[in-house]
């Protein structure tokens, strides 16, 4: 891509992986427990006891198909071509009617603790001194994002990937270049509109040995949302606080597919599945948007440590410091 991220050497971006099991209670709605400022307002906070893996590890539908191992960037087309016979689309899951196991009161909760977390992240992004960034608070959504695509049973980087891949169709680059106006401002010409040209391919994770880490997939996502936007020449719009507006009304959405189900509801459509796959994806997308604005400023990097890099070891200090059940 032509822009690329404050990281540091590869050497030092190994962190500990232990494959990993993720305990909810230690994931903080505002992240480190050391943080002061944070342990007020998450106090009260009631989080699961259930263990979780670092990735979701679930057992994939015939009607699943598991994500390739490759890059987050532009869909290959070779490789496409050579799984055009096995892949199965979403629109294939509805005409078959197909019913996805979901843990609706689990995957509501879970919901709900990300609702928490934008809201401790939005009261950062209004207290905060101007030159400190929302690190604890943007750790904790990102652990956050990850306990719902594992409640889910979703692959949260193949979600990502396909998410990008159907906004590239929505926002052309020709079309859409330093405008902040909304796909449907381009429907005439890609034929995508709120009802028709949505569909993603779906995916989750066949078990837990053939889950890509998140330590492995968190710089090429960044990256790859970074590339979108930088094509777009959206950079001017992704400030903080209008970052903030953005994650609120995804979240919305994210809210409203499950908001009225039935708690003890153990399977949902493939419909509403896919809905959740796509609207999680944006609230990551949004969220890495926010990293890559802390991580780019240099005056937010006061530290040797790049901020993307500081977000992924408090996650990955709140994913690992457990014993696996």
């Amino acid at each position: 891509p032509p822009h690329h991220f404050r990281q540091p050497p590869s050497s030092s971006r190994q962190f500990r992986h232990t494959g990993s099991m993720l305990h909810s209670n230690n994931i903080h709605p505002m992240g480190s427990s050391n943080d002061e400022s944070t342990n007020a307002t998450s106090a009260t906070t009631t989080t699961p006891t259930k263990s979780l893996p670092l990735m979701s590890s679930a057992p994939s539908p015939d009607c699943v198909r598991s994500f390739p191992s490759s890059s987050l960037g532009e869909e290959d087309p070779d490789t496409m071509k050579s799984e055009n016979a096995t892949r199965t689309t979403a629109t294939t899951w509805k005409t078959n009617d197909t019913m996805i196991p979901l843990a609706v009161s689990e995957c509501r909760t879970a919901i709900l603790q990300v609702a928490v977390q934008v809201g401790h992240l939005s009261t950062a992004l209004l207290t905060l001194p101007p030159t400190t960034p929302p690190l604890a608070q943007v750790a904790a959504l990102v652990a956050g994002l990850l306990r719902v695509a594992h409640v889910a049973r979703l692959d949260l980087r193949a979600a990502i990937h396909h998410k990008l891949a159907l906004n590239r169709k929505k926002y052309p680059v020709e079309m859409c270049k330093g405008k902040a106006g909304k796909y449907t401002q381009y429907s005439s010409a890609t034929g995508i509109t709120k009802t028709e040209g949505q569909s993603v391919d779906m995916a989750t994770t066949d078990d837990q040995d053939a889950a890509v880490p998140f330590a492995d997939w968190w710089y090429p996502a960044l990256e790859a949302v970074v590339q979108f936007r930088e094509e777009r020449d959206w950079t001017r719009y992704h400030q903080p606080r209008s970052l903030g507006l953005a994650l609120l009304g995804e979240l919305g959405e994210l809210a409203e597919i499950l908001q009225f189900d039935n708690e003890d509801l153990t399977e949902i459509s493939a419909a509403k599945y896919e809905e959740l796959f796509k609207e999680l994806a944006d609230v990551t997308i949004y969220t890495i948007s926010l990293v890559s604005y802390y991580n780019d400023n240099e005056a937010y990097q006061p530290q040797e440590t790049p901020f993307v890099t500081e977000v992924l070891q408090r996650v990955q200090e709140e994913l690992n410091d457990i014993e696996p059940a």
